[in-house]
């Protein structure tokens, strides 16, 4: 595995909870932004070709969001808390960022929040957000 694994600040790790992992990716430069993303291997094509290469790519892939681009009921079970419940049916790019926050915050997980705007895929047609997963 290539990469650097780093603690969280405030909840250090233990055997059961894995650490985040920084690693280098073509894809990820310095022209635009700050040159760290948070990447998801089920969440777009170059996104898993970078896990692959740094020989990351989970077992199972896991994408909580149905159809509709709404969160699922799995990922209360991926949270690992009944907490995450209030996702479930909330539009990941509507109103279930907001209570994605609001669950960070009440895990004090949540190190800071700021809104950015950022370059998104969208559908030529409707103008609307594409949720590639």
């Amino acid at each position: 595995m290539s990469g650097t694994r780093y603690t969280h600040p405030f909840h250090p790790p233990s055997d059961s909870t894995p650490r985040p992992v920084v690693f280098p990716s073509s894809h990820v430069t310095d022209q635009s932004g700050t040159g760290l993303v948070h990447s998801a291997p089920a969440h777009g094509h170059e996104d898993y070709v970078a896990f692959s290469k740094a020989g990351l790519l989970p077992k199972e892939l896991r994408c909580p969001v149905d159809d509709d681009g709404c969160f699922t009921a799995e990922v209360v079970d991926w949270a690992g808390s009944e907490d995450a419940r209030d996702l479930v049916s909330r539009s990941v790019l509507g109103d279930g960022v907001g209570a994605m926050v609001d669950l960070l915050r009440r895990q004090n997980a949540l190190l800071a929040e700021e809104t950015i705007e950022h370059r998104y895929p969208h559908d030529w047609k409707t103008k609307e957000p594409i949720i590639v997963r």
